[in-house]
């Protein structure tokens, strides 16, 4: 196995700012860079005569790009090979790769922990206090830095990872846009029903540091995710640290969110836990499937309903009487079942897809973090297998 050099990026990169002077007579893409090595950002188009910058800092093919000011947030990427003009404001530095970094390689060292974390370490101070990551400290992080060769087997290597990626993603979109679709196209022939036929709520709050409940699963609003309603990243109540009243559900409960109705936070978490007081725990009435109360909750009418409801002030808020005044669709008795599963196996495919996205992208960080630390190698043989494929 070969050994690693180390450098400095100061020894590998140099400051490359192409400033242009702003022309109020023509309009600028404009791009931002995302968190956790994300990538670009792209902003709608900007007129030079709506800014107040008296020059923009234009963006080429794979330059390295990082916001001075949300550094410590991991914003930081590179440019793809085939971006098109466009530009950033002077808080966004470029930098260009020299003959013994290839900008693909770099690009995977701005989706790890470890450079987010150093970029944070250099962002001292907090919050609107917190220092902007300045060029000359920028130069002093030191990477690890494979020969050529090895660079391109591991940018290969996590391509064909991030490919894979991207269209189990592709797909997965897909899939939610059907079920989406056929939700709407089901439940638009379906007899408007009034919520309180449907469902009731169950009422009273527990205190969740009780021996019965704090090792229960605590699903805040924050855990339910907007649109699909999945439950993600739910911890018990202990983990929690809860003190205030919650909300005892049971397996069959829906979980509706009253704050910001808009984000269509509908929740089944199909086990017996806690939830915030900021959501309402429904139990289906006999006959009604819960995931079919779900998905007529969901119902775009439906929606628009809610955030009509919820006014206008800085936390939308639907309270437990405009929620039951509104007529949701509800599917006759002899259709119910049919309806469900139609939906219920379309929602199955996509959450399949969107779990196998999850457990590659947790394989991604596991294998480049074993390229970039040497506990795996890709031995040279590889170059030639690409050639007789090639």
């Amino acid at each position: 196995m070969s050994e690693w050099d180390e450098a400095t990026l100061g020894e590998l990169i140099a400051l490359d700012v192409n400033a242009v002077e702003v022309d109020p007579t023509r309009a600028y893409n404009i791009v931002g860079v995302l968190n956790r090595g994300r990538g670009l950002l792209y902003r709608e188009p900007m007129a030079g005569s709506e800014t107040a910058y008296k020059a923009l800092n234009r963006i080429g093919p794979n330059q390295i790009v990082y916001s001075r000011l949300k550094a410590f947030e991991g914003a930081i990427t590179v440019a793809p090979v085939d971006l098109h003009e466009v530009y950033a404001s002077q808080e966004f530095p470029t930098f260009t790769c020299g003959a013994s970094l290839l900008p693909g390689y770099f690009r995977l060292l701005t989706t790890t922990k470890h450079l987010w974390d150093t970029l944070q370490n250099l962002s001292t101070g907090m919050g609107g206090r917190r220092e902007r990551v300045k060029p000359n400290d920028f130069l002093t992080i030191t990477i690890p830095l494979p020969s050529l060769a090895e660079q391109r087997r591991i940018i290969d290597t996590m391509g064909a990872v991030d490919a894979q990626i991207e269209a189990l993603a592709d797909e997965s979109k897909h899939a939610w846009k059907l079920h989406t679709s056929t939700r709407e196209t089901l439940l638009a022939k379906a007899p408007l029903t009034p919520l309180d036929d449907l469902c009731s709520l169950r009422v009273g709050l527990v205190d969740p540091r009780l021996d019965e409940h704090i090792d229960l699963i605590h699903v805040g609003v924050d855990a339910l995710e907007k649109n699909t309603g999945r439950i993600v990243g739910a911890r018990t109540a202990r983990e929690d640290g809860l003190i205030s009243g919650k909300y005892l559900f049971e397996a069959g409960d829906v979980i509706y969110s009253k704050i910001r109705p808009m984000l269509r936070k509908v929740g089944l978490p199909g086990f017996r836990g806690l939830c915030s007081a900021d959501a309402y725990p429904l139990r289906p009435h006999d006959g009604v499937p819960a995931s079919l109360l779900r998905e007529a909750l969901l119902f775009e009418p439906v929606v628009e309903q809610a955030v009509k409801m919820s006014g206008r002030t800085k936390m939308p808020k639907v309270n437990r009487k405009e929620l039951f005044s509104i007529r949701v669709p509800m599917p006759v008795a002899a259709d119910r079942s049919m309806v469900d599963a139609s939906l219920l196996s379309l929602r199955s495919w996509a959450e399949s897809l969107d779990s196998e996205i999850n457990d590659l992208r947790a394989f991604r960080s596991t294998l480049l973090s074993s390229l970039l630390n040497q506990e795996i190698e890709i031995p040279e043989s590889y170059d030639d297998l690409l050639a007789k494929v090639s």
